[in-house]
């Protein structure tokens, strides 16, 4: 018997409709395909003409994995897991609870102007989707997202710490051993390897998702500065290449190179008749505070909601003006 028995008990009518929510954030790599086109029909049914926030990339917005144990499906109901589903998903999901991950604060913050539906990807790359490639919750927001809607892409920062071939190794390897002026002013070696990375194979991703419509405006998000502090009794995935970039002896360099990579990559992505936001995620998660970190590179809960804030309010202009049309 699910335990939610007597906290809510579907019809026969709806019970189909359902997404069991333990199910649905216990999965690793986003969410289960079924269960996003249950919450976009639930979204669509209620209201219509609100706009959607598509999550697309890694787990720098698919945070859920690192917030919750996983292991008894009664941590949905505590609080410091948990709270109560977005409005629209609350007929669906069962328990009507949602864990505390970024999607969860951007719909807290949004309210009834938008809704956000995470299809995000954790422990994935660029190089997974290279060429144009999709993968499947990838194509779920090309097949769904419509001119209304809102992307948010957060994707790049596996190529260099989970997956890195051997050119990025060697690229990152001359660009953080070059002099800090270097990095600084975007003249180390390495530099255009990693703009190259982050400018066009990001656009390019970007121009697959969005191929069957253009959504009212698309942000791309460039990845915060890792946590600086390491820590003995709780070592994290990323801790071994963090150390060899050299980030524990001195976290300024690879921060110039985000700060430069964002400067020449991210705010230069142009895609014709498209709205480009760039989002400077480093201002908001500076590394400075362990409290907004797991594994010094995943975003906690508290790290979360200060991304969730930061998106929406650079959102919020473009949310402004699409009601004034209505």
């Amino acid at each position: 018997m699910k335990f939610w028995t007597n906290l809510l008990r579907p019809t026969a009518t709806t019970v189909a409709r359902m997404v069991d929510a333990f199910e649905f954030y216990s999965e690793y790599n986003g969410h289960p395909l079924r269960s996003l086109d249950t919450l976009y029909n639930a979204v669509r049914e209620q209201a219509p003409e609100r706009p959607i926030v598509y999550l697309a990339g890694d787990s720098s917005l698919d945070n859920k994995h690192w917030l919750f144990p996983k292991t008894d499906p009664n941590d949905l109901l505590q609080d410091k897991y948990a709270g109560s589903a977005p409005p629209l998903y609350q007929s669906v999901l069962q328990p009507p609870r949602a864990i505390r991950d970024v999607a969860f604060w951007m719909n807290e913050k949004l309210g009834a102007r938008a809704t956000t539906l995470n299809c995000a990807i954790e422990a994935t790359t660029l190089a997974n989707r290279d060429r144009g490639k999709l993968l499947k919750q990838d194509q779920f927001v090309r097949d769904h997202i419509s001119q209304r809607d809102f992307l948010v892409v957060s994707v790049g920062a596996n190529d260099i710490a989970l997956a890195p071939t051997p050119a990025t190794i060697e690229n990152m390897g001359r660009l953080l051993q070059s002099p800090l002026a270097d990095i600084n002013n975007g003249t180390a070696p390495g530099m255009p390897y990693f703009v190259h990375l982050f400018r066009d194979k990001i656009r390019t991703y970007v121009e697959a998702l969005i191929q069957k419509n253009k959504p009212r405006a698309v942000m791309v998000c460039m990845i915060y500065y890792p946590d600086e502090n390491s820590h003995d009794s709780a070592p994290g995935w990323a801790d071994s290449t963090l150390a060899m970039m050299g980030y524990d002896a001195q976290p300024q360099r690879l921060q110039a190179a985000i700060r430069k990579v964002y400067e020449l990559g991210t705010k230069e992505i142009a895609i014709p008749g498209t709205r480009v936001i760039p989002c400077p995620v480093f201002t908001m998660l500076d590394g400075k505070t362990s409290a907004d970190y797991v594994a010094r590179v995943e975003p906690s809960i508290q790290g979360g909601k200060k991304m969730a804030g930061l998106i929406c309010d650079f959102l919020s202009t473009h949310l402004e003006s699409l009601h004034e049309e209505l």
